[in-house]
């Protein structure tokens, strides 16, 4: 639910690396440099034995994920997947820890048997928020928590009736946003124990909608309804409206089938922003405030094509316009150079993952400089000098 904004090019080899047993996270710091020749064993050196590589060998990779920048640039906190080896389930759990962006104080945030997901930086950067289901029974929901940023105890923050998905900070640090699904029915309920195990299909669904969490008050208040399921939502700069996607159901036969709305904090109204009988997604506000970038794919039939880029008015007093029209790569989520210039994006490029970017004024593209491979979860700072990712 983040939308930060970039500008420059990727780093390669002169990147800082955070290593943990062979997950990456990839900190821009200079140009890309020219790859090192292979060194020769020295003489006389022992060949180490080796054998073949194990379902088991795998499980034993710690999987790092989530990368997100501090407000200033200089930490970046992000997500650890393990396993106890010696666990006879051998059950992995999520942590967040915490490094500088030149590979120097990595510290363990947190700890404990339920995993800590989702991390992200208050506005002012004095807390690290996340998710963590951390009741005492195994009924526990999600539900957002708060830890200060030079350590120290979590506190949970939220106290939703069902789990929260996914949440993020107003520009301004006021309140957060949160993604949950609607609860059942009484009338649901009693069906669903009357049923016994019997499952319904493409019958009776759970919407997921935003909520509004006031942390002055306290307070939580309902932002969206409606005979729809909500994604990808996405704050103004100023606090006060919220983009985000919708789509008939949460089935993914009708995931291509999404419209883009917004909807104003302060009194709940909902406005469509655009429609096209395919998939709309990913909405995106700019800096400034006066555009929404969005990915749009027109096909009403399928979500097979390569998606565009449609920048579109807030207010609806300008036409949208679309880029990308006549380029050979799928258009994803648009991420916005500080200055509004231009529009970032993650991609395959044939059979790696790479950066583009397209001038919003010219819509000339350019191919950035990425390592080889596959690249994901691009973090950007909120001043564009700096990035992360995995």
């Amino acid at each position: 639910m983040r939308g930060r904004r970039t500008r420059g090019v990727i780093a390669g080899a002169g990147a800082a690396l955070v290593v943990a047993a062979g997950s990456v996270l990839a900190v821009e710091s200079a140009p890309p440099l020219e790859s090192a020749p292979p060194q020769e064993a020295s003489p006389g050196a022992e060949a180490r034995p080796t054998r073949v590589l194990s379902a088991r060998d795998t499980l034993r990779i710690d999987q790092v994920g989530s990368p997100a920048l501090s407000p200033d640039g200089e930490w970046v906190v992000y997500t650890v997947r393990s396993r106890d080896m010696d666990d006879p389930d051998l059950e992995a759990v999520t942590h967040l820890w915490r490094v500088r962006v030149d590979g120097t104080g990595g510290r363990q945030l947190t700890r404990g048997p339920q995993d800590a997901t989702a991390p992200a930086w208050s506005p002012d950067g004095s807390i690290i928020a996340f998710l963590a289901a951390r009741g005492e029974t195994p009924e526990a929901k999600t539900q957002v928590h708060f830890l200060y940023a030079d350590g120290g105890e979590a506190w949970q923050v939220t106290e939703h009736d069902e789990a929260v998905r996914a949440f993020s900070f107003a520009p301004d640090g006021s309140a957060l946003l949160l993604l949950a699904q609607d609860g059942l029915s009484e009338a649901e309920e009693e069906r669903r124990k009357e049923q016994g195990d019997a499952e319904v299909v493409d019958g009776s669904f759970q919407m997921t909608h935003l909520w509004l969490h006031d942390l002055a008050t306290d307070e939580t208040r309902r932002l969206t309804e409606g005979d729809f399921t909500v994604a990808n939502p996405d704050w103004s700069p100023d606090a006060r409206q919220v983009a985000f996607e919708t789509r008939p159901n949460p089935t993914a036969n009708d995931g291509w089938r999404s419209d883009i709305q917004v909807v104003d904090v302060g009194t709940g109204e909902a406005r469509l922003l655009h429609e096209n009988g395919g998939s709309d997604s990913a909405p995106r506000w700019s800096p400034d405030g006066r555009t929404i970038a969005f990915a749009s794919n027109a096909t009403p039939t399928s979500n097979t094509l390569h998606s565009k880029l449609y920048l579109a008015a807030p207010e609806g007093d300008r036409p949208t316009r679309v880029l990308l029209e006549d380029f050979d790569r799928n258009f994803t989520v648009p991420i916005w150079s500080a200055n509004g210039r231009q529009v970032f994006w993650p991609t395959g490029d044939g059979t790696a993952t790479g950066l583009f970017r397209v001038s919003v004024e010219s819509g000339a593209v350019t191919s950035e400089s990425a390592p080889g491979g596959r690249n994901s979860q691009w973090e950007l700072s909120d001043d564009g000098a700096r990035w992360v990712w995995v």
